[in-house]
């Protein structure tokens, strides 16, 4: 088993500023304008097209068909067609709670993402869960869930609350599983601190192997998720500065076509199950 911690201070966002945001999000994605059952995203993100259910409802489906060329080829089908990605409304009350599921099927692998938000108007908590299934005998499944407790990151700010961890993660592979925890707090320079603890294991199967190499396998470990975690945090530097110079409205507009922008793709893992 490998664990440790790791500090690190990233900038801070008021909670009414991210109140705001998550409010004009949701005004963003509900005022899209459909026409003939079709949103085409001025940015060359991605065409949305409306294919059961109005616009935006609990059970309404959407498929979101990708302008990239690369991509588009990656996702032809027989007959000239393409597989889109599908987008599943699973919840959508501001007032208890917004979810979402996106589900991509493709020769190689498959993909589910579900996020849901509870709510809108003051955000309590948010969870997402995603899902991999690939033919490769090193990524069959792996599942990741993420969850923030926001209630508890404010509380712990302000020095209040339990030390039970606002932010948890967990991955779960057929080789391993591993977690981690975050506790928010307030540093001298007014910045947020994060404790972070990490903790990993091999499947019991995969342990007598391991073993041989665990001192060396530690090692690499820590260095690399370290390295991940100090990279996460300067990614959230930097956007939070962007954050505070823009208006709510152009901060939702912006993430709206992130989400949009066609996906960096997964390795194109062919069968190789024994």
């Amino acid at each position: 088993m490998v664990r440790f911690r790791q500090e690190v201070s990233i900038e801070p966002l008021s909670r009414r500023r991210l109140e705001d945001i998550v409010e004009a999000f949701h005004d963003v994605v509900e005022g899209l304008d459909f026409t003939g059952d079709r949103f085409v995203d001025p940015s060359g993100g991605a065409e949305i097209r409306l294919i059961e259910g109005r616009h935006i409802a609990t059970g309404t489906r959407y498929e979101l068909v990708p302008f990239n060329a690369a991509e588009r080829r990656e996702r032809e089908v027989a007959g000239g067609g393409e597989a889109p990605s599908d987008l599943l409304i699973t919840s959508w009350n501001r007032d208890v709670e917004t979810g979402i599921q996106l589900m991509l099927d493709e020769d190689s692998y498959s993909m589910t993402w579900t996020m849901k938000l509870c709510s809108a108007h003051r955000p309590r908590t948010l969870m997402a869960h995603f899902v991999l299934n690939g033919n490769h005998r090193l990524v069959r499944e792996i599942t990741f869930l993420a969850e923030i407790d926001l209630e508890r990151w404010w509380q712990q700010l302000d020095g209040h609350g339990s030390g039970i961890p606002a932010a948890t993660a967990r991955v779960t592979h057929h080789l391993f599983t591993g977690t981690l925890e975050a506790v928010p707090h307030t540093t001298g320079d007014n910045r947020w601190g994060l404790a972070v603890t990490v903790a990993g294991r091999s499947r019991s199967w995969a342990r007598p192997p391991a073993a041989l190499t665990a001192v060396f396998l530690r090692a690499v470990l820590r260095r690399a998720v370290t390295k991940r975690i100090i990279d996460l945090a300067h990614t959230w530097d930097k956007a939070v500065v962007d954050v505070r110079t823009e208006s709510p409205a152009e901060v939702a507009r912006r993430i709206l076509v992130y989400l949009l922008a066609p996906p960096d793709g997964l390795p194109d893992y062919q069968d190789e199950r024994s």
